[in-house]
């Protein structure tokens, strides 16, 4: 089958279709469910992440409280995003509402802009302004 052929009649539809799926498939990866599931498979507080920011890492003790603040706010953001009915007000009262339950209390200042780093891109993805909330 030549080039030529294939621009013909039917193969242009199909032609069109298959790249309608390959834009809708990569447009979907940007969906607010797989930033939160790649944040939530990540190691956000690895040894390295520390490095890469200019600081020593936190003992193992405040890192535990990172990930489990951080994996438990990630899990109920991605309940919050899955309410289709929800506006983008009641998203934002619900999300400033998980913010406000992290454990700011127990961390110093780096670790505290360490974490909201971290959180941003998942906030972000629903569509809210991370730094209006934090």
């Amino acid at each position: 089958m030549s080039y030529n052929s294939l621009l013909c009649g039917n193969n242009v539809k199909i032609i069109s279709t298959i790249i309608a799926i390959l834009i809708s498939v990569d447009l979907f990866a940007g969906e607010p469910m797989s930033i939160i599931d790649e944040l939530l498979n990540k190691d956000n507080y690895s040894q390295s992440s520390w490095v890469e920011r200019g600081l020593n890492p936190s003992p193992e003790s405040v890192t535990l409280i990172l990930n489990v603040a951080t994996k438990d706010f990630l899990q109920r953001l991605k309940s919050t995003s899955s309410k289709s009915s929800l506006t983008q007000t009641q998203k934002m009262t619900e999300v400033s509402g998980l913010v406000d339950a992290l454990p700011w209390d127990e961390l110093d200042t780096e670790e505290k802009e360490f974490m909201a780093d971290v959180l941003a891109p998942a906030i972000e993805s629903l569509g809210l302004n991370p730094w209006a909330i934090f």
